[in-house]
């Protein structure tokens, strides 16, 4: 869409932090949020996706992740659109901070051997789903694991999780 914020092949290298502390600041009202290949190294990365309403139609789009690392701070990604989904097509790792996922919709990994990887605590919470019955989400945090979803699939990478809590209707571990 042309509204899409797409960044790929290559790094995005920050040199300084903004304000809030962080080296990526993404903020969209609209489209889709792309990022591939991307690493910060002075500061975290904080994607919001929020919903426009224009002439009483709601414009959002999903945010889409094939590997973002931080290894300078904590990664935030949260997407505030009606139904829209978080979805992991490569790693996502923090080198020393926490990772937080918050969507409307779901938080989808599209292939088996993709990790959310953190040296801290990793907070995921979707009004949908946390994984697939197909793509697990698989965790390696030497921190805790706190989800709050309807549905939860969750693999480890090590089989040592640390859960501080679930709230889900329906739970899937397979311990991997």
């Amino acid at each position: 869409a042309n509204n899409d914020i797409v960044q790929s092949a290559g790094s995005i290298l920050a040199n300084g932090q903004d304000a809030q502390g962080f080296g990526l600041n993404i903020n969209s009202e609209s489209g889709n949020i792309i990022i591939s290949d991307a690493t910060t190294t002075n500061g975290g990365v904080k994607i919001i996706a929020n919903e426009k309403v224009v002439d009483d139609v709601a414009i959002s789009g999903d945010i889409k992740i094939t590997n973002l690392q931080s290894t300078g701070g904590a990664i935030e990604i949260e997407s505030n659109g009606t139904d829209k989904d978080v979805i992991l097509s490569g790693n996502l790792n923090s080198t020393d901070s926490d990772i937080e996922i918050t969507t409307q919709g779901n938080i989808l990994q599209t292939t088996s051997n993709t990790s959310i990887t953190t040296a801290s605590n990793v907070v995921l919470d979707a009004q949908g789903s946390v994984g697939s019955d197909s793509n697990s989400i698989i965790i390696d945090a030497d921190g805790s694991v706190k989800v709050d979803a309807d549905d939860v699939y969750l693999s480890s990478k090590n089989k040592d999780l640390t859960i501080a809590g679930i709230n889900s209707s329906k739970l899937t571990s397979d311990g991997e």
